[in-house]
């Protein structure tokens, strides 16, 4: 017999299954702006220089983006869904994980969100709240809004991008990765050994970033639904 929690489960599949599409997008996206780098050696000047193409976000990160959050955000519902169920012996309707920023706006969405549930379990679900210090469910809330809207997450591109370079007679970097300037310097003197530097971070709006923010949701929220499951007799 499954556990009820397993739609719970099987939603933190899913979402880890989107952040690992993420993941090797983003990565794409890197390698792809990492190799259009176009390094320039002034010799008059001996400055060297860096022109890169802006960074564009393809949609299918921004859709793989708001699946993650709805799938997390769906694991949480199914946990208030499945207690409804078992305290009350019936189903429920219109059930949902609430998260607010007072005890107030909380006891509020009592009785619509958390109906069927006992004292006990409406208190635990209170545990998890943004004003009793849970970071994470603020987080999730502050981007998922504009999904609960039918708008698309909005993720930006931050780029990072240097280069670090050595100095040497003419033909000591041959055959070595990374690119090499022969006879620079005044007269030719020297080779320039240049190794370029790139990394990509994709983050929300606000500048949070997407991937590591989504990372630690999916540790939380796996961690939500295991503390939840005892609390079913099978």
């Amino acid at each position: 017999m499954d556990h009820p929690l397993i739609g719970a489960d099987r939603r933190i599949e899913r979402a880890d299954k989107h952040l690992r599409e993420i993941i090797a997008e983003v990565e794409i996206i890197r390698q792809a702006q990492y190799d259009s780098m176009i390094v320039k050696h002034d010799p008059k000047t001996q400055k060297i220089s860096m022109d890169i193409t802006k960074t564009i976000i393809p949609m299918c990160i921004v859709l793989a983006v708001s699946d993650c959050i709805h799938n997390f955000r769906s694991a949480l519902d199914y946990i208030i869904y499945e207690l409804a169920k078992a305290d009350s012996g019936t189903v429920q309707r219109d059930t949902q994980f609430p998260i607010e920023s007072s005890p107030e706006g909380f006891r509020s969405k009592v009785g619509r969100y958390l109906k069927g549930l006992t004292s006990e379990h409406i208190n635990a679900v209170e545990t998890y709240q943004p004003y009793k210090g849970v970071d994470w469910t603020k987080t999730l809330r502050d981007i998922s809004n504009p999904d609960k809207h039918r708008e698309l997450t909005v993720v930006e591109g931050d780029v990072m991008k240097g280069f670090t370079f050595k100095c040497d007679h003419p033909g000591s970097f041959d055959g070595l990765p990374g690119k090499v300037f022969h006879n620079a310097g005044r007269g030719g003197a020297f080779d320039i050994h240049l190794e370029r530097e790139y990394a990509l971070s994709i983050t929300f709006s606000d500048g949070l970033p997407v991937i590591e923010t989504l990372d630690v949701m999916k540790s939380q929220i796996a961690a939500t639904v295991e503390m939840f499951k005892p609390e079913f007799k099978l």
